[in-house]
Parts: structure tokens; C-alpha cells; sequence
């Protein structure tokens, strides 16, 4: 697939962001190589195998080669588990542009 055919960023975060729970939170954050967006949704517990309340937090970059054999799709992701609703927006609306930009410089380099 030529990188003409990739969906644009915005386009995978849409498709990528949908929570299943009523009164949807979400945030979006637009950089020049990418995004950032942070969602209230379902997360995986890896230890329990349960599903739980999470901020799921996605980070997009220009997809990369960096070895032979190996591709890099440009995408990093972190589930911070809540207890509430109430926890989530609290947490969300303290999510700033700041926020969203220290999380991709937290993100494995490219």
C-alpha cells in the first residue's frame, strides 16, 4: 500500500475513537506530523483479562521503516483506568494542548 492510500491521521483517529459509553468525552490534538487524542472508553487489563473504565490517550506519527523487514505504523497509546465518569471528565478537561505534547515526547522516539 503506497503511502497515497493511507488514510490522513484525522481520518484513523476518527475511526480508531469511539467509545461505547453515553455522554461520550473526547479530545483532539493536532500536530504537524500527527495527533493526539484522548478518549473515556473500554480498556484491557492485561493481568485480570477484564474489561475496564480507561483515558485512552493515542499518539499518531508518519509511519517509518526503521529496519529491513520491520514497520513502524505510527502510533503509540497509554489506558490510565478510572473509577468514574465524574474521574474521566475531571481528568479530560485538565487534558490540555501541554498535556498532548508532553505525551508524544514521551512516545518511543521515531
Amino acid at each position: 500500500m503506497s503511502s497515497a492510500s493511507l488514510p490522513a491521521p484525522a481520518t484513523f483517529l476518527d475511526k480508531v475513537l469511539v467509545s461505547r459509553f453515553p455522554q461520550e468525552v473526547a479530545k483532539r490534538f493536532v500536530f504537524p506530523d500527527g495527533e493526539v487524542g484522548a478518549l473515556y472508553t473500554l480498556g484491557h487489563d492485561a493481568v485480570s483479562s477484564e474489561s475496564r473504565p480507561v483515558i485512552l490517550i493515542v499518539a499518531t506519527f508518519p509511519p517509518s521503516s526503521p529496519q529491513e523487514g520491520l514497520r513502524d505504523f505510527g502510533i503509540d497509546y497509554l489506558q490510565k483506568p478510572v473509577a468514574s465518569p465524574e474521574e474521566a471528565r475531571r481528568l479530560l478537561d485538565q487534558f490540555g494542548p501541554a498535556e498532548a505534547a508532553q505525551f508524544r515526547a514521551s512516545c518511543r522516539p521515531r
